[in-house]
């Protein structure tokens, strides 16, 4: 590799004249393994576009392209990997199979920048679309397993604390409407992503008559990035979608603290099935959700992996072509775990058992119904709402320092936290506090859009599946216009070598 490296591009005896110190190597292709086959639609791309614009004879562009297709015979990215040159090892298996006088040919008009820049956007289009299916799987997960819990009453926390009455429907619904603003976000950003850089070179662009347009077009791009300098030293784009997986990580990482705290001894409100656990060397009673502890892990990765992408781009501008290296192969690295893992969480949303009877138990327990007590006494005696906060704040402390569950608590306590806090009480005739503390009329009394009440839940669900068809048939059209892109791009190297 460091043979081929001195005889293409950093040529013996020309502009440097000593060998480059070891691990410098730009040109190994195992710096960039995940972006070969992108560089090798590329490849066939420009060349097609150079023999249309008559930049490169017919012939000569029917032998090259004769070669790439055989190189897919071998295996287009396993090739790649052995010849070397990175980036470039189209050219260096060119050069290896028809000569140099060929194999250099590929290069006009283009550099080692919209190479890079073409290939990262590829990949990065590749793994956004896969993405945003399986969030969408996700979704309709969650949307096919909501109806199942729409009675299923859980507290809702804040502050690590019980803080009212839920169903877990409603809580799944909650995921629903998350992850469909993680597909808006990725979906969201198409627009800047898929546009394409081939053509600017590194800066300028070139004085050859090439177009830019046909190369985009070939490669299933919607345009291309017009100003040749914005196209290929600006990175934000890239930026942006590290920081929307970011997000999207630190969702799931928030779910799975959802799912473990359930799913301890102490709460007892979720069984984790076996497949996403592991056990102790030494503890052999032990169920640990390992799946859980990726998830939140991803979270950490994501972050750090948004930092050291941003801090690559500091400096002035054309900085930080060659240290993005580093930063894309983190980022590669987290998106395939992160493709690898949704369809996961997707079937642990699907199959986590809740336990009906014990969250009943803990929501009843809580006091989390202690809002419903405060609107019933605003509603019953006229208080305002600060007033029977405070009362309710009373009878919840007396309640507790009797050791008096919810259910247990009468009107002779309510008048004795409405006497301490110095609010007459002779109108309770008729105040029902079962009512007030109860759990399940608290969910029902909530039918508010969005809100826990069965109805509304199903109401959300259905408006939200009607939006995330919407998303399905976007990600359906991007991925047809990349087909139907690659399907062009044959037929043309069809027309060339079978001239």
């Amino acid at each position: 590799m460091t043979e081929n490296t001195a005889t293409l591009i950093r040529t013996a005896n020309g502009r440097l004249t000593e060998p480059m110190v070891g691990g410098l190597d730009r040109y190994d292709s195992r710096t960039v393994e995940t972006k070969l086959e992108a560089v090798h639609a590329f490849d066939k791309a420009h060349l097609v576009m150079l023999v249309e614009q008559g930049l490169v004879g017919r012939q000569d562009g029917a032998l090259m392209l004769s070669a790439l297709r055989h190189m897919e015979k071998e295996g287009a990215v396993a090739t790649r990997m052995r010849v070397g040159g990175a980036l470039h090892s189209g050219e260096y298996y060119l050069t290896e199979r028809l000569g140099p006088k060929l194999g250099g040919t590929i290069h006009l008009g283009r550099s080692s920048a919209d190479l890079a820049g073409v290939s990262r956007r590829i990949v990065l289009r590749t793994a956004v679309l896969s993405m945003a299916r399986q969030l969408i799987d996700v979704q309709l997960t969650i949307l096919n397993t909501a109806p199942d819990h729409l009675d299923c009453i859980i507290p809702a926390y804040t502050h690590g604390q019980p803080a009212q009455p839920t169903t877990y429907a409603h809580w799944l619904m909650m995921w629903a409407n998350v992850f469909h603003r993680d597909t808006q976000r990725l979906l969201g950003g198409l627009d800047r992503l898929n546009l394409s850089p081939a053509g600017a070179a590194v800066a300028t662009g070139t004085d050859f008559a090439i177009d830019r347009s046909r190369v985009a077009t070939l490669l299933g791009f919607d345009g291309i990035l017009v100003n040749t300098m914005d196209a290929t030293l600006s990175n934000d784009v890239f930026a942006e979608y590290v920081s929307i997986f970011s997000l999207l990580c630190a969702n799931m990482g928030r779910l799975a603290e959802d799912l473990l705290f359930w799913s301890t001894q102490e709460a007892g409100i979720a069984v984790i099935p076996d497949r996403f656990c592991d056990t102790s060397s030494i503890m052999s009673q032990k169920r640990n959700p390992s799946f859980l502890h990726e998830l939140r892990a991803m979270g950490a990765e994501a972050a750090s992996t948004l930092l050291l992408v941003s801090g690559t781009e500091f400096g002035t501008t054309g900085q930080s072509v060659h240290a993005r290296k580093t930063a894309e192969n983190a980022v590669w690295a987290l998106v395939g775990k992160i493709i690898k893992r949704l369809p996961q969480m997707a079937d642990l949303i699907a199959s986590t058992e809740i336990d009906p009877q014990r969250a009943m138990r803990l929501t009843e327990n809580s006091w989390s119904q202690a809002t419903d007590v405060a609107s019933a006494l605003v509603r019953h005696l006229g208080l305002n709402w600060r007033e029977a906060h405070h009362v309710v704040s009373i009878l919840v402390r007396l309640a507790t320092e009797r050791r008096l569950p919810p259910d247990q608590v009468d009107l002779a306590l309510l008048r004795t936290a409405l006497a301490e806090a110095q609010i007459a009480a002779e109108d309770l005739d008729g105040f029902d506090i079962a009512d007030a503390v109860d759990v399940r009329a608290f969910v029902e009394r909530r039918t508010n859009e969005g809100s826990p009440a069965p109805s509304a839940v199903t109401s959300s669900a259905a408006c939200l599946l009607g939006i995330t068809t919407a998303q399905q048939a976007k990600v359906e059209a991007a991925e047809r216009t990349v087909a139907e892109a690659s399907k062009a791009l044959e037929s043309a190297i069809d027309s060339i070598v079978n001239d």
